[in-house]
């Protein structure tokens, strides 16, 4: 794996992976409240499946250039998730940089799908859903460093889905620098488009200001 490939697989594991007390685990897997009193919300379940499996396809890329060609690539326990409702396998397609997942539900509404990061369903809103909306970006930034050995020198050049992206407090698109820190070192900067302290924060070559909160 060359230099430049292990920058990229470090910079996504950054954004996919949590914090322990001990340390990093690696990376988030959903928690559906299996041992909770309470009757599993299907829908949300699903959908933290399907950010799962489509955060470590991510890393996937980083690592070998192209998303997998069926989920089971990717390992456990990524390959054994099944939607909790209907327990069928997930809907997955991949081609050269693109990959589509979808909720494998036989009838609709399904739990909703996941196409190259973005997410069919409405965006919570609020702090959670700019920050998600920052990942999102910065997921695509390094995959397209890993292809081009440069971050993008607009979102534009990520795509439509990215540039779309708003702050849903303020409606305005996010703040975006691809710079250079250090003579030689390629950086890039996202930030929430609010004008004013505190805003939701910002992310700077895959380390997010909140940290794993």
């Amino acid at each position: 794996m060359t230099r430049l490939s292990i920058v990229c697989v470090l910079l996504l594991v950054a954004l996919f992976t949590g914090c322990s007390e001990t340390g990093v685990t690696s990376p988030i897997l959903p928690d559906h409240g299996e041992h909770a009193n309470f009757r599993v919300d299907f829908t949300e379940a699903c959908r933290a499946n399907m950010r799962s499996i489509a955060g470590q396809c991510v890393i996937h890329f980083a690592s070998h250039g192209a998303y997998p060609d069926e989920i089971q690539e990717l390992g456990e326990p990524w390959a054994d998730m099944v939607c909790p409702q209907c327990e069928n396998e997930y809907l997955f397609q991949s081609a050269e940089g693109t990959f589509s997942l979808g909720c494998p539900l036989p009838s609709r509404p399904t739990h909703g799908e996941i196409i190259d990061g973005v997410a069919s369903w409405p965006n919570p809103g609020g702090q959670e859903g700019c920050r998600s909306n920052m990942r999102v970006i910065a997921s695509g930034c390094v995959m397209f460093f890993g292809s081009n050995n440069r971050y993008p020198e607009n979102l534009l050049e990520l795509g439509h889905s990215y540039a779309g992206l708003t702050c849903s407090d303020c409606g305005e698109p996010y703040v975006y620098r691809s710079l250079e820190l250090q003579p030689g070192i390629p950086s890039f900067y996202i930030s929430c488009p609010i004008p004013f302290l505190p805003n939701h924060g910002h992310i700077l070559d895959g380390v997010s200001s909140w940290g794993f909160r």
